[in-house]
This record gives C-alpha cells, structure tokens and sequence, in this order.
C-alpha cells in the first residue's frame, strides 16, 4: 500500500501493531476495539484495490463502533472524494481534523477555510491530506520553530523546523520514537518501514527552516530549503508563495555584498516571473521583480563605468593633440563606442515601467515612490556623468545629456517628496539621496526656462543668474545631507555625507 498514493496515516498503522497503546489528542485509547482496527484495515485495502462499496461499508463499520477516533472518517472521506461525493468527502475531512485538534496547522486550516470558500476543492483535499498525514511529534516542534522565530533566536528556530521534517521524513529518526517491546518485535518493524518506505513530506517545515536560515544569511541554506518546499507542494497557490520566497532569498542573496551580483538577481528574476506566469497582477510580485532590475541593471552599469573611465583615461593622453591626428580619432572613437553602448542599455527602464504601472489608487505602498525616485535618480547620473560631463567634445550631445540629466533629476525629486509628505516622521535614507541629487544637479547649467525659479527667489535669479541657481542647489543639498546624519549617525552614508557637507561648505564660501 503505497503511501504517498493513500496518504495512509501513521496513527493508523500504530492502531494495528499497537491497540493497547494510549496516544493524547484523541487518537487511540485503551478501549480501543480489535474490530474497529480490522475495519479500517480492510477500508484501506479495498480502498487500494478500488472497491469503494466495500471500503465504504468497512469504514462506516469502523465510524460506528467508534466515531470519535479521526480514521474512520479520514477513510470516509478518500472514499467519498474517490467517487466524486465532494460534500461528504469535506464534512468526513473535516471532522478527522476537529477531532485532531492539529494546534500546529493553523495556517493551513485557514487556507483550506479559503479554498473551500472559493470552491477550491482540488486545494482543499491536498492540503487535508497533508494536515492528517503530519506526525503530532513533527507538528509540536513546529510549534517549538515558531516561538523561537518570535524570539528572533533563529538557530533555535532553525534546529526545530529540521528537528520537525526530519521526524516526518526519515523513518529512521522516527524509529527512536517507538518503544517496541513485544517477542514479534521484527515484524512490527517491518510494518513500519512498509508503510514509511517513501517518506512523508513535510513541506512547510522546509518553507520555515528557509525563512530561518534567510534571518541568519545562510542564503545557501536557505535557497536549499525553499526548493524542497516546492517540490513537495502540490498546491499551485503555496508553490507560489514558496516561489516568491526563493526569488525574495536570490534577491537578498545578490544584494548581500557591495557589488550586486548579477547571476543572482538573474535567479531572482526568472523566479519572479515563474509567480507572475500564474498570477500576472500579483502587485507584490511586481514590485519584487522591478526592485531586482533596479539592483542587476546597478550592476552591470558599475561594470560599464569600468570600461568607461578606462577609455576616458585613454582619450585624456591624446587629447590636446590636434582633431585630425589618427590616434585622437581613435581614443575618440573608442570613448564614444563606450557611451553610446551604455546609452542603448536603456537602464532602469523596466524597473521604471513597473513601478510606474503600479502607481494607482488600487496599491497603496509608498515604497513605489522611493523605487521610482531611485530609478530616476540612476537614470539621471547616467545622463549627467556620462554625458554631460564626458562629451565635451560635442556642443550637441551635451546639450541633450544636460537636459536628459535635468529631466530625471526633477523626476527623481518629484517621487522623493511624493514619499515624504506620505511619511512625514520619516528620516532616512532618502535624505541623503536627494543631498545627492541636489549636489550633482549643481553642475547642471539649465535654460532659464528649465530653471527653480518661484516667488521668493525670483530677484536673486534676476540679480545673479545661474550662479544663484548653483548655490540654491549646494545648500538645499547641505539641508538634505545634514537631516541625514543628524537623524543617521551611525548610518552607512554618514561618513560620505559628512565629506560632502564640508567640501560644499568650501565650495561656497568661494562663490
């Protein structure tokens, strides 16, 4: 009798090696009949050779000498859900679980709750089988798993979730549970290891020890794990919660170091993907995905820069020869390839179409609005250092890096502010972005038309021109930088912003 086709439950076998034993929860006492045990034995062997009359009477036998022991009606419900009697096979489903009172399964209860309420039945059935099939030993420490994880002592957490499915999984480790004493010691272990031959699964067990693991930054560890829960999983709908999970972990996993790493957000892409190929409006989902654009296309840019400011150097050697000399055409040409070839990587731009897609009245994360500042704010270095600053040799691509570099700046700001007047008490990061942002955009020299120019500074601009425009720029980036570190100052931009404030500082009192 296989047991991953019959989901045969463990309790069941101990009922017929052990009918004297007593079990808590309900399952066995010592009253329990030798006949109710011959019933449901002969249930499950009619049911393996689908005799579902016979099975049906043998169980309701069963029910009868006895109906509030779980198997009985376990048997029942395989045996209704078997001829398509999908009312009765839930009502006996769901009276094995109450009368296990399972504490450790809460959540799958929840979700059973949601499938049966969504007529969800192919769902509902699997993940009762999966409810009546887990070990009481292996559900407790989940139970141990979870107050360690709320704990935040995650090895604890950790050692309790293995603890959990290799208690479920490995008959061997389940074994040293089992006092057998009786003179037919051999055969009992026989019976065991028949029905145990494959193993039961235990999938959220994996799903949490990977959670664990992730707190620890074991990613390795944790990827591992998130990838048997999968595999285990019949339920399209868990699969895809684990699967976020395994792209959220190769996420975490390539943002981890000071360089992102691109084969990892690769990962975390396709896994991404695989989620929205079953639930294409999934708005999390998407969020995730264009974050980890964000942080591949960050890669791969810093490895452009590279092969950027390599020709730079190059072209600055020949670069007071005159434009005609064959060696400055060519260190030219070599820098332009460069450009040109990180222009036509369209950078952040499909981080940019999802996050602005997101932008409705429908999803109210705020986040977006950070994603997308950080998007424009890419997009605009790109255009100033790369462009603006590096085409000087070139009257009008320079002028259309400039006002490139302006547009996304002024993009970036509008989705920065956006963010902070929806969290007013916030004090982060974003401060020393957009300290940033302001200090690049001094180097900006805008049309008047393009210039900040309102009520209250209107005379200076008059009086002053661009050079007050410049000015405006470095101190609002003073503003930003200090709100930062006064807030921050232990944060990991707190050093830089510090440099940054001073050398500003001296750059004014020059102006």
């Amino acid at each position: 009798m296989a047991i991953k086709n019959f989901c045969f439950s463990f309790f069941l076998i101990l009922f017929l090696i052990f009918p004297t034993k007593v079990f808590a929860d309900g399952y066995v006492n010592i009253n329990t009949s030798p006949k109710y045990l011959k019933h449901l034995n002969n249930g499950y062997l009619a049911l393996e050779k689908r005799k579902y009359p016979l099975a049906l009477k043998e169980f309701l036998s069963a029910r009868y000498i006895d109906d509030q022991l779980y198997a009985s009606h376990e048997g029942l419900g395989k045996v209704y859900e078997a001829t398509k009697n999908y009312t009765l096979a839930l009502e006996s489903y769901e009276k094995a679980v109450k009368l296990i009172e399972p504490r450790y399964v809460d959540d799958y209860l929840k979700q059973i709750k949601f499938f049966r309420n969504e007529q969800r039945l192919k769902d509902a059935f699997s993940l009762y089988k999966i409810v009546l099939s887990i070990k009481p030993e292996a559900g407790i420490k989940i139970l141990f798993g979870d107050q360690k994880m709320k704990q935040r002592d995650f090895r604890q957490a950790v050692i309790q979730y293995k603890d959990a499915y290799e208690v479920q999984e490995n008959l061997e480790r389940y074994l040293g549970y089992i006092d057998v004493k009786d003179s037919n010691k051999q055969y009992e272990l026989f019976v065991i290891r028949k029905y145990f031959l494959d193993g039961l699964s235990y999938p959220e067990a994996h799903y949490k020890a990977g959670l664990a693991y992730s707190e620890l930054k074991q990613f390795d560890k944790s990827i591992e794990e998130f990838k048997i829960a999968i595999k285990q999983t019949p339920i399209k709908s868990i699969q895809n919660n684990y699967t976020n999970q395994l792209g959220l972990t190769y996420y975490s996993y390539g943002i981890s170091t000071a360089n992102p790493n691109i084969a990892l957000l690769d990962k975390s892409i396709g896994y991404f993907q695989k989620v929205l190929d079953n639930d294409s409006t999934n708005r999390e989902i998407l969020y995730n995905l264009a974050t980890a654009y964000f942080y591949k296309d960050s890669a791969i840019m810093n490895e452009f820069d590279e092969d950027l400011n390599f020709a730079e150097k190059q072209f600055l050697k020949v670069a007071n020869l005159p434009p005609n000399d064959r060696e400055y055409r060519e260190m030219r040409r070599n820098l332009n390839a460069v450009l040109d070839k990180k222009y036509d990587k369209k950078f952040f731009e499909k981080t940019i179409d999802i996050l602005e897609g997101l932008k409705d009245d429908k999803y109210k994360n705020s986040k977006i609005y950070i994603g997308l500042g950080k998007a424009y704010l890419k997009k605009a270095i790109i255009h100033h250092k790369g462009y603006y600053e590096r085409y000087y040799y070139l009257d009008y691509n320079k002028v259309n890096a400039r006002d490139s570099a302006w547009k996304y700046y002024n993009k970036a700001l509008e989705e920065y502010y956006k963010y902070l007047r929806q969290n007013p008490n916030y004090k982060g990061f974003v401060y020393y972005d957009l300290g940033i942002l302001y200090y690049y955009r001094s180097d900006l020299i805008p049309d008047e038309t393009n210039l900040p120019i309102n009520v209250y500074n209107r005379k200076n601009y008059q009086k002053f021109g661009a050079s007050f425009y410049r000015k405006d720029m470095l101190n609002n980036a003073i503003v930003n930088l200090r709100t930062y570190v006064i807030n921050n100052p232990r944060g990991i931009n707190t050093q830089e912003s510090h440099y940054l404030i001073n050398q500003i500082q001296r750059m004014l009192s020059k102006m």
